[in-house]
């Protein structure tokens, strides 16, 4: 229990950083490898032997925990978070041997993963089901670190296969395992040469290296890659991942040491903190930091600062070479070189103050752990809040589930949604192109339509009444169906740039109707009285888009402005705008 009772304690406050909220939905990457799902023990044995319907080859990991979750859970999320969770802190304890293998200090190693633990870059690979590659394939090649260093130092050759296993896994789990053998390469070139022996222990990562490369890229053409685009930087594949050889790689390496430190950097890294010192306090971080590093090169651990540099810039090697795609989450393997190098740094400093007084160093340690632990703790919350990859996709997807089914728990054969999605164009692949709501509803033939992307809908659906139709407002879908039942020319889908918002003030007897899209021209406004669609009536907009909306004494009711149209189009922008006049 003295053992583990730490462990658990780690455990425990990474839940409440990364784990608080174990109910928030699935973002759109999850709903696809839910819909994709293996349906037999089959389909996953033949998943080894081709690509996944993303391109990807990552067999053991891609699909496996949906596969088998979703038959059970459905979309409620807890399960996946439990095995999320346990995945990760599995990564965490694996930092932790690996650091305590290499160095031989239990101190440094919980050094090293207590910078680890809390770092906010963990909040992406810990968000959803969608990342079990990322934690997986990490802590897969930590393993076989520690195995490999186990090996050279006692030469049991169990200890090399089960390395060599865990290598093979982690490239089951995802491509950027294919790094490994050259960090391994390091440890062995970088530890004591009385340990190290001959190279030849390498030999098997390589050529299972090799082998995986022709089969993954040269035949089955991961994400349409060419064997020259990986090794000669091509650009002119028509994959997402684009290689490219310039200044893009050194602007992906200074982002990756901006987010080690938990600094924004680049397109897709940027976050926001609690207070506004937390930026200077980890800038001030960094610079100590390297101070440190510095200091540590004319000690005796020198390789082991060397080796934690090299498996940071190794691991997060692959990525480098990406045009626009390089993402904070890469760096989630890479991150146990940093703290490695981290709690080097922390050890060095600690034994220095404590020449002076022990106390003073466990003090200034502890300080400047709690002050890392709080910075990227909170940053982590803001930013599963608010980051478009993760809270910033799922909290609409949630809504559109709730708002749908609360109004229609059961749909019709052959259904068929309209979402009028004009506020959220994101929305499509969000929800993966509907795949969300045939999870829902557990039914593979429902058809989403999203006015974004442009849709026809056929006359018979509309009249068999198995059309839905919803629009998007003051964040929820509103059921617009009974009004385009009654006006079937709102379901001509209008440009998917064309978008207005219709506001009001004043009342009770006239309104301020303004429209600030459109000005200086005549608009045709589409209304209801408690559900009923009135005739289309004129309105000449000034140049704030704006005019003057007389109500007539004779109407009771809920009054809806459902629909907007310039006086020389025929397509309908709905807005969907109330108002009681009683």
């Amino acid at each position: 229990m003295k053992r583990f009772g730490p462990f658990a304690l780690l455990g425990l406050t990474q839940i409440l950083i990364f784990f608080n909220d174990p109910l928030h939905f699935f973002i759109g990457d999850s709903l696809m490898w839910m819909k994709y799902r293996h349906h037999s023990a089959g389909e996953f044995l033949a998943g080894f032997l081709r690509t996944d319907p993303a391109l990807l080859y990552r067999p053991l990991a891609q699909r496996a925990v949906e596969s088998v979750l979703f038959p059970l859970a459905g979309l409620n999320p807890l399960p996946y978070r439990v095995v999320g969770f346990v995945l990760f802190f599995a990564c965490t304890v694996a930092v932790f041997a690996l650091a305590e293998t290499l160095t031989e200090s239990r101190r440094v190693a919980w050094l090293t993963v207590l910078v680890f633990a809390p770092h906010l870059i963990h909040a992406f690979p810990t968000y959803d089901v969608s990342f079990t590659p990322e934690l997986l394939f990490t802590v897969f090649c930590l393993g076989s670190a520690v195995f490999y260093v186990r090996y050279i130092r006692t030469r049991n050759r169990s200890a090399l296969t089960i390395s060599v296993a865990l290598f093979v896994l982690g490239l089951f789990s995802k491509e950027s395992a294919a790094a490994l053998p050259f960090a391994l390469l390091a440890i062995w070139f970088l530890l004591p040469r009385q340990e190290r022996g001959r190279g030849w222990s390498l030999l098997p990562y390589f050529a299972i290296l090799a082998v995986y490369v022709a089969f993954a890229v040269g035949y089955l053409h991961i994400r349409h890659l060419n064997l020259d685009n990986v090794l000669l930087g091509n650009t002119s594949s028509v994959s997402d991942y684009k290689f490219g050889k310039g200044g893009h790689i050194l602007e992906n390496i200074a982002a990756a040491f901006s987010w080690a430190f938990g600094i924004p950097s680049g397109v897709h890294g940027q976050w926001s903190f609690t207070a506004q010192g937390m930026l200077t306090w980890l800038k001030a971080l960094r610079i100590l930091t390297c101070l440190g590093a510095i200091c540590v090169l004319f000690t005796s651990r020198r390789n082991f600062l060397l080796l934690g540099i090299a498996w940071f810039l190794i691991l997060a090697a692959p990525g480098l070479p990406l045009v626009n795609h390089f993402l904070p989450y890469y760096l989630f393997a890479p991150l146990a070189g940093f703290a490695l190098v981290a709690g080097l740094v922390l050890d060095w400093l600690y034994a220095q103050c404590s020449k002076i007084s022990r106390t003073a160093a466990l003090v200034g340690t502890a300080i400047l752990l709690a002050g890392w632990t709080r910075s990227h703790a909170t940053t982590a919350n803001l930013l599963v809040i608010n980051h478009s990859l993760l809270g910033g996709a799922s909290r609409m997807s949630a809504a559109t589930v709730a708002d749908i089914q609360t109004l229609y728990p059961t749909l019709p054969a052959g259904a068929r949604v309209v979402l009028f999605n004009e506020d959220i164009p994101s929305a499509p692949g969000d929800h993966m192109g509907g795949a969300l709501l045939q999870l829902a509803y557990k039914d593979p033939t429902l058809v989403t339509d999203y006015v974004t992307l442009g849709f026809s809908i056929p006359a018979e659906d509309l009249n068999a009444g198995r059309v839905l139709v919803f629009k998007w407002t003051d964040d929820r879908f509103v059921d617009v169906t009974a009004l385009a039942r009654q006006r079937p020319d709102l379901l001509q889908a209008h440009s998917a740039t064309t978008n207005y918002h219709l506001e009001l003030s004043g009342g009770p007897d006239f309104y301020m109707l303004r429209v600030p899209e459109l000005q200086n021209t005549a608009a045709v406004i589409l209304s209801a009285l408690d559900g009923k669609v009135l005739e289309p009536f004129k309105v000449n907009l000034d140049g704030r888009g704006e005019t003057r909306f007389d109500i007539p004494k004779e109407t009771k009711g809920t009054y809806t402005f459902v629909a907007i149209r310039q006086e020389n189009e025929n397509a309908w922008v709905p807005v969907m705008r109330s108002i009681e006049i009683r």
